[in-house]
């Protein structure tokens, strides 16, 4: 089972949660731990979503490229919203669905649903303003200041976010685990060139990977940046690495594209 998940997940093109998939909205009824925010930290981070124009993030995103693993590299599309990740590969006839705590694997029509821990596991890490990233002010996300260090050469300060949202659904220890996330932040350019989150790879979700993203070749979409070059690395070896060709913001995706058998 968790070779399946696996090959599922990376060859899918979006195997990274969060870091969680973006946090489901909360109304004032649900509940949640006042967070902490170190004054540094929280500088740093919105300074971090001005320079990225992910102050507002894009209602919705439409990407294609190529995905590379175990050095087969075939083609891929990726559809987002706040919420929801599609990623289709056309050669092996497989698509991925996620939305919050739900998601399934199709390959050739046949579908399998995803785990609870498997789909909150699956972030798109390649688009970070779909996170608790770009939610900073956010008064269930914690953040605190971390370590400074080096991402390829570069100096880098690392900031950690984690989030108390509650929605009561007995769901909350899922959610809030995988948003744990460290961000390592460029003190020269302002950039994020590295996010390190959690992702769950059984169905029985007892077995918990640390997955390392690194983000570059950032480019102006629309005034947003985007990282067009993404790889990931669980225990320091290379599981994924993705160069996308166009990217889309903004454009109108049918809600049909985001259905679960």
């Amino acid at each position: 089972m968790v070779r399946r998940v696996k090959t599922a997940l990376v060859l899918s093109f979006a195997i990274a949660a969060s870091m969680p998939l973006v946090a489901q909205k909360r109304t004032k009824a649900h509940p949640y731990q006042l967070a902490s925010k170190d004054a540094t930290a929280l500088k740093l981070i919105t300074s971090m979503n001005a320079a990225c124009g992910w102050t507002t993030p894009p209602t919705s995103i439409v990407a294609t490229g190529t995905t590379t693993y175990q050095g087969n590299t075939e083609t891929a599309k990726l559809e987002a919203i706040p919420g929801y990740l599609r990623t289709e590969r056309p050669e092996a006839g497989s698509v991925l669905i996620v939305h919050g705590g739900m998601g399934e694997l199709k390959t050739n029509g046949a579908a399998v649903p995803l785990s609870v821990g498997e789909a909150f596991g699956i972030a798109p890490m390649m688009f970070p303003f779909y996170s608790e990233i770009s939610s900073a002010l956010d008064p269930a996300v914690s953040i605190t200041l971390g370590k400074t260090g080096q991402v390829d050469g570069h100096p880098v300060q690392i900031v950690n976010l984690t989030s108390s949202a509650a929605l009561l659904d007995g769901l909350d220890i899922l959610r809030q685990a995988s948003s744990q996330i460290s961000v390592a932040i460029s003190t020269d350019t302002n950039l994020p060139l590295q996010i390190d989150f959690q992702r769950w790879f059984s169905q029985e979700q007892d077995h918990v990977g640390q997955v390392s993203a690194f983000l570059s070749d950032f480019r102006n979409v629309n005034g947003v940046l985007i990282p067009f070059g993404y790889s990931e690395e669980i225990e320091k070896q290379t599981t994924l690495t993705i160069q996308f060709e166009s990217v889309d913001l903004n454009v109108p995706i049918p809600p049909s594209d985001f259905n679960l058998d």
